[in-house]
Order: structure tokens, then sequence, then C-alpha cells
């Protein structure tokens, strides 16, 4: 898994895209970004159909990277 920390989760869909990784890993703590960042996952996943392009598995959430449950995950990364 890789683990990338990124406001409305523009970095982890990039990764997904031109990366062969198992999975991007995206932790948005506000609440407004992390909206835009469900938006932009339905967007992506469109986009990605549309043009025949297959993407990484990956994962936009809203939480906080410092919570136990966030950090474990960020822990057993590789």
């Amino acid at each position: 898994m890789c683990v990338v920390c990124s406001g409305v989760g523009q970095v982890v869909l990039q990764v997904a895209a031109s990366t062969d990784i198992r999975l991007a890993y995206g932790i948005e703590k506000a609440e407004t970004p992390s909206r835009y960042a469900d938006a932009m996952d339905v967007e992506f996943r469109r986009y990605m159909s549309w043009y025949g392009k297959t993407h990484s598995e990956y994962l936009l959430e809203e939480g906080n990277f410092l919570e136990k449950e966030c950090s474990d995950r960020i822990n057993k990364a590789e």
C-alpha cells in the first residue's frame, strides 16, 4: 500500500492513474475538502472509464492521519 496524504485527493488520484501499486490511500481531515474529494472520485472513475484507461485501486476518506486507526494503516504501508 502506498500512503499519500493529500488535500482533496488530486495526488492520490494521480498516483492511482499513473502507477501500478496495490493501493493509494488518501486522508483528508477537513469536511469541505473531503466532499470535493468525493466528487473528484466520481469524476475520476467516469473519465478513466470513458477513455478506456485502467488505474490502481485507491481509497479516499475523511479522517485524521494522527488517529490510531489511520496511523496503523500508515505504519503498515510498504
